[in-house]
């Protein structure tokens, strides 16, 4: 399904959207850092559709609502942005843009095999892993990324562990006790992005947007 869904803690508006024919390497600057940019962008991919696929958009949902009360994804008293969230039903070529300027990408997906509750791992770049031009992986993700501009910013799979993804199946309570334990350790990582964490606590400075259509 097309279309791509953004909750965001305090960023700056993104690039705009551009076909894969149209993306060319861009010079290094660091006008990235100097418009806001988050060091920190979490993608949560899945289709709320299909049962524990749901996992990456709930995940999105529920830290986004975190950071929204407690103001851990801002830093310090300049209230700039630590975190960005980015909610998508596929990854796509365009996601390339989003990645410019980042310090590191976690990108979250439902696992129908592997550990549980869930895996972190590594992505290196890859293009010959399920790579089209309306969808790819995140290995693929990365090798767009390394062919227009020479390299790939720090970037991880959080795999969370489900077990049913038929169209029309709610979450299982295996997947949301696994949701649950994932979520706790993306809150301790980006509580502990903010040097000042404490005190952006009490200021609840922090505002994450409404997830809308990207």
């Amino acid at each position: 399904m097309d279309g791509t869904k953004r909750a965001r803690a305090v960023g700056a508006a993104s690039p705009p959207r551009h076909s894969l024919l149209d993306l060319e390497p861009a010079p290094e600057s660091d006008s990235d850092a100097r418009i806001g940019r988050a060091p920190l962008l979490i993608i949560g991919v899945g289709n709320p559709s299909r049962g524990d696929d749901a996992i990456g958009p709930l995940l999105l949902q529920r830290l986004g609502d975190e950071l929204s009360s407690s103001g851990a994804g801002t830093q310090g008293a300049e209230d700039q942005p630590l975190v960005e969230l980015l909610g998508a039903y596929q990854l796509q070529p365009e996601h390339v843009l989003d990645l410019r300027g980042r310090r590191r990408v976690i990108i979250v997906d439902a696992a129908a095999s592997g550990p549980t509750p869930f895996a972190v791992s590594a992505v290196t770049p890859d293009p010959r892993r399920a790579f089209s031009t309306h969808s790819l992986s995140p290995a693929a993700l990365a090798a767009v990324h390394q062919r227009l501009y020479g390299d790939v910013p720090p970037l991880e799979l959080l795999a969370i562990r489900g077990a049913r993804f038929e169209l029309g199946d709610p979450l299982t309570t295996t997947a949301a006790a696994n949701l649950d334990a994932a979520q706790a350790w993306l809150r301790a990582l980006v509580a502990a992005l903010a040097p000042d964490a404490d005190a952006d606590n009490d200021k609840g400075a922090n505002r994450a947007r409404t997830p809308r259509e990207g």
